[in-house]
């Protein structure tokens, strides 16, 4: 990674770090997706649009002793579409639980 921050209207190549901390790792058509350090080693992975600017409207945690390399590796292979998630994640911003990380295991939270 980087050493230099840029910001988030760079033409730089990603990966690359965002002023607000966050790694930028993709940019697709759809959007941007980028990836930040929460507390107690908790990853998130945030999807922003086109259109959006620079704040994010999805996002979904990864937890566990091996967040980062499934967080990482789910970045890399989703494409951003709408409608889709990236693979592998725990929680997510509108109210899902995956407790291990599959498809068969998501909740919703009341």
């Amino acid at each position: 990674m980087p050493a230099e921050s840029q910001s988030a209207d760079s033409r730089a190549e990603p990966p690359f770090h965002l002023d607000d901390g966050r790694l930028r790792v993709k940019i697709t058509e759809h959007g941007y997706t980028d990836l930040s350090r929460l507390l107690f080693g908790a990853i998130r992975l945030t999807h922003t649009s086109v259109d959006d600017g620079p704040r994010y409207k999805r996002s979904w945690d990864y937890t566990g002793d091996d967040a980062l390399d499934r967080a990482q590796r789910a970045a890399r292979q989703w494409d951003g579409q709408p409608g889709t998630d990236p693979a592998g994640w725990n929680r997510a911003s509108d109210g899902r639980r995956r407790p291990d990380g599959t498809d068969s295991s998501e909740t919703v939270a009341p």
